[in-house]
């Protein structure tokens, strides 16, 4: 008998990788392993008892040799071998409590939910028993029980992987995630391979994992899968793919080469899809990627032919979608108003470019029949939303009440019309719509139509909003749900009188008031209000009372939501320390990545540099690879207006991630806005045309129609900013020329590039960019005066380009009279007025955007420019919207 060099690499990297050796095992000899082999046929008995028993204590130590020696010709050894073996390979090993074998015996007899609670138990003892659960796992012969299996021991071992990462045991961390990575969740896998790769430990992990002689069936199935994404981690793009080969699914492979781009192979690849016009608009958007325009040209010819004989409504929208997608936007909406198809589709688009009367002419001619109308009950709820925005808000609130009345018996769709008619600001119109739908309902019953859910879509606070409304309509059932809901409403908004807000508070505390459980579909409801400490604060920071809010955080400082509420208190204001502090709560008893990012940011601007900057790596790296956990920090990050923690965040999205992950396509696109802060403009056009192609890949769908249109145009102006930096100007003026006339309200572009060209010395053609835009805008404000967004398009544009600033203040002042409020319009007018030499009414001005929005940072470096400095200095940086 030898140690074979293949062992011995095993052994090293199941030591020293894995982690999985139990202390309780009895450390022996390399030397000593064979001869006990060789006792095993030994002719005494108590010799090959003995050599048994030492054999069953050297444990994991001597599995490789007992798996060889059950090839021996020696029939009594191999048998002896193999009776060690099956222990070692159940799990039972030397040292073990009386439970962990009871657990094992237990998952051995048991039946798929009884081998589940054995998993569950076993990932609860301390200190974990890896080398139990390693072994029995892969016992498991069902593909199905295995997921479930891996599934149950992630949730229990989940909260245990964070604790460890946030103390700084990250080895602990990996040994965790390559007991995961070892079952067939990909997600584990992409966790486990981005733990070996912040540990620099990739090179020593595909080893292990490319020499599969031992593997189980349930290991070697996931190992391709695994390599493939361990090589791409490593950037080894040739082996990444090879591994990815092996994988029935070609997707896998098909992402790698998304990743990567690698256009040319990836126009040749097989997109698994039922759709075959996607698969059409995939190959033409790989090849354009790829420099091949004439054969890109074939696909979309070959893609237009196959949308004429479409009938599907579904297939044909899709089919002309993609079209729009590859920058045939003018022959597809032709082709659709011709047939009188995809009416959403073609509205949204041609409002995209303020082709405002053609599209309600388009919509009216379908109602009429002039073209053959297929019903699309969207249509109307779009063209409810424009009606709004162009501020004829009666006609919209028309529609939105007919549709309310023919959805609310339909799954989902209620909602979803709510949802928009908030989003549109007819706040009154939702509270009437649900205080009638709910007259002769409970709040908190399960309704596949409405129910409470819908609350915390329409709003931040919605779970609060619900709450006190449920709470007024038990102190007062027989005043109306619309009166509550408005009262409720107000609360929040901080609109309420005092007194009466007091009164509230009041009832609050002492009323038992029940409360809607999400998370309890069904339809159940807790008793006691969880929320009633925070509802408080809310309201008291609503009112602007800091005093009495901070005392109720003070008197709840072990509520975990009540940690987090207070802790962004006291980072608003500056106490950074105090904020840390309550950060650190929220870190431990929410195991919060983005509560220990927000710390370290408090202890940066409290002068702890070093500490700070640790702790914000740490946090950004406590996601993993999970793209759902990273995208939800981006959201926290810039509802705090910290954005720039945001790019770190989607550098390791597209570094980590899957490339399959909608995540990681709505991460270029981020990435694409971010960099054209530094023009980089080439990099934001390539990376928005590689999120075409990734939506194409994933079978995304905008939510919002007009996005088909506006996404590849935004990547033309890119390129022809990118143009403009290098001098080439005739080029860049005639692409952003064209670019404008598709979509003129795209003034952005128009205040990057005409700068640039006034300090070229070419007035001439930056007059005739701003000339497409403004006399745009000018035609629509003449067909619409309510629309406010018109309005103050003109005057951004002109105050910008300091043209007619007179016109400026007129537009800016229009908008602002038609929606007082709206904090943007009353920028703009500001900066017209600061142009024109009226500085105290600008300051006034910011002053009262700042009172409006007072965490918007904008508004505040605004006011100090206008205090401080003189027209001519730039702007001061905008927060990005994403």
């Amino acid at each position: 008998m030898f140690l074979s060099r293949t062992f011995l690499i095993g052994l090293a990297l199941l030591i020293g990788v894995e982690g999985l050796r139990a202390q309780t095992e009895t450390s022996r000899e390399p030397s000593e392993i064979p001869k006990l082999i060789k006792d095993l046929g030994a002719p005494r008995f108590a010799v090959r008892e003995a050599a048994k028993r030492k054999l069953w204590e050297a444990g994991l130590q001597a599995e490789s040799v007992l798996r060889e020696a059950t090839k021996s010709s020696d029939a009594e050894v191999a048998s002896s071998a193999k009776e060690i073996l099956n222990k070692i390979e159940w799990g039972y090993l030397p040292g073990q409590t009386a439970e962990i074998r009871d657990l094992i015996d237990a998952f051995r007899v048991g039946d798929s939910a009884v081998r589940q609670d054995s998993i569950a138990a076993l990932a609860k003892i301390r200190p974990l028993p890896f080398a139990v659960l390693s072994r029995i796992l892969l016992k498991e012969q069902s593909v199905e029980n295995s997921i479930l299996q891996y599934s149950r021991l992630a949730n229990e071992l989940n909260p245990a992987l964070f604790d460890a990462m946030l103390s700084g045991q990250e080895e602990t961390a990996l040994k965790y995630l390559e007991l995961l990575a070892k079952g067939p969740d990909s997600g584990m896998q992409a966790n486990y391979g981005a733990l070996l790769k912040k540990r620099n430990r990739l090179p020593e992990a595909i080893a292990y994992w490319t020499q599969q002689e031992n593997f189980s069936p349930i290991q070697k199935a996931a190992a391709p899968e695994l390599l493939a994404g361990l090589y791409k981690l490593s950037g080894q793009e040739n082996e990444s793919l090879n591994w990815a080969g092996k994988i029935k699914s070609p997707s896998v492979r098909t992402t790698l080469l998304f990743h990567f781009n690698n256009w040319k192979i990836l126009a040749k690849a097989e997109l698994e899809t039922f759709n075959p016009s996607t698969k059409l608009a995939f190959q033409a958007q790989s090849l354009l990627l790829a420099g091949d325009g004439k054969d890109a040209a074939r696909k979309i010819e070959e893609l237009l032919r196959s949308g004429e004989d479409l009938q599907d409504e579904q297939l044909l929208t899709n089919c002309y979608s993609d079209l729009i997608l590859l920058g045939k936007g003018e022959d597809a909406l032709e082709t659709l108003i011709r047939r009188g198809r995809s009416k959403t589709l073609c509205f949204e688009t041609l409002c995209a470019q303020l082709k405002f009367k053609t599209a309600f002419k388009m919509l009216e001619e379908a109602d009429r029949g002039v073209i053959s109308p297929v019903p699309d009950v969207q249509s109307e709820i779009s063209r409810a939303k424009i009606l709004a925005l162009l501020g004829e808000k009666e006609a919209a609130i028309q529609i939105f009440r007919k549709k309310f009345e023919e959805f609310r018996s339909q799954k989902f769709s209620a909602r979803e019309l709510v949802t928009q008619e908030w989003n549109s600001g007819f706040k009154d119109l939702v509270f009437e719509q649900l205080a009638d739908f709910f007259k002769s309902r409970s709040l908190m019953d399960y309704d596949d139509v409405l129910d409470a859910r819908t609350f915390t879509s329409i709003i931040d606070n919605g779970q609060q909003l619900l709450n006190w409304i449920i709470l007024f309509r038990e102190l007062a059932p027989e005043e109306s749900l619309f009166n509550h809901c408005q009262k409720a409403y107000r609360i929040l908004e901080g609109k309420e009188s005092r007194a009466k807000t007091d009164q509230a508070i009041t009832a609050l505390l002492k009323t038992p008031i029940q409360e809607y459980v999400e998370q309890q579909i069904e339809g159940k409801a807790k008793k006691i209000c969880s929320l009633r400490f925070e509802m408080q604060a809310t309201a008291y920071l609503a009112l602007n009372d800091l005093i009495a809010a901070e005392k109720v955080f003070k008197e709840n400082l072990n509520n975990p939501n009540l940690q987090l509420m207070y802790a962004d208190f006291l980072f608003e204001r500056e106490r950074y320390l105090e904020a840390a502090d309550q950060f650190g709560l929220v870190a431990q008893s929410k195991r919060s990545a983005l509560a220990v990012v927000l710390k370290g940011i408090c202890l940066i601007r409290a002068g702890k540099m070093e500490e700070g900057k640790k702790l914000c790596e740490l946090g950004h790296w406590l996601p993993l690879a999970d793209a759902e956990e990273r995208t939800a920090l981006i959201r926290g990050l810039q509802n705090r207006g910290l954005n720039s923690e945001v790019e770190p965040e989607l550098d390791l999205i597209l570094q980590l991630c899957w490339p399959g992950d909608s995540s990681y396509i709505n991460a270029l696109n981020r990435k694409a806005r971010l960099v054209v802060r530094t023009r980089g403009y080439a990099g934001a056009a390539l990376r928005i045309r590689k999120c075409i192609l990734g939506c194409l890949m994933t079978e995304m769908r905008f939510i919002d129609p007009s996005f088909f249109l506006i996404t590849p145009e935004s990547a033309n102006a890119f390129q022809s900013l990118e143009m403009l930096e290098k001098g080439q100007i005739p080029d860049s003026v005639e692409i952003l020329r064209k670019h404008l006339k598709v979509l003129p309200g795209d003034i952005s572009s128009v205040l990057v590039a005409y700068p640039k060209l006034k300090l070229l010395g070419k007035l001439m053609e930056a007059d005739a960019l701003w000339k497409i835009s403004h006399d745009a805008y000018l035609e629509v404000v003449a067909e619409y005066p309510k629309y406010a967004e018109g309005w103050n398009s003109i005057a951004w544009l002109n105050v910008n380009c300091r043209k007619d600033l007179q016109e400026a203040l007129r537009c800016a002042t229009k908008a602002v009279e038609l929606e007082p409020g709206n904090t943007s319009y009353l920028d703009t007018k500001a900066e017209s007025l600061f142009c024109l030499g009226q500085k105290e009414k600008a300051i006034e001005l910011a002053k009262a955007c700042i009172k409006i929005d007072p965490r918007r940072n904008y508004y505040k470096r605004q006011l100090a420019r206008f205090q401080t400095q003189s027209p001519e200095k730039s702007f001061p940086e905008e927060e990005d919207d994403f």
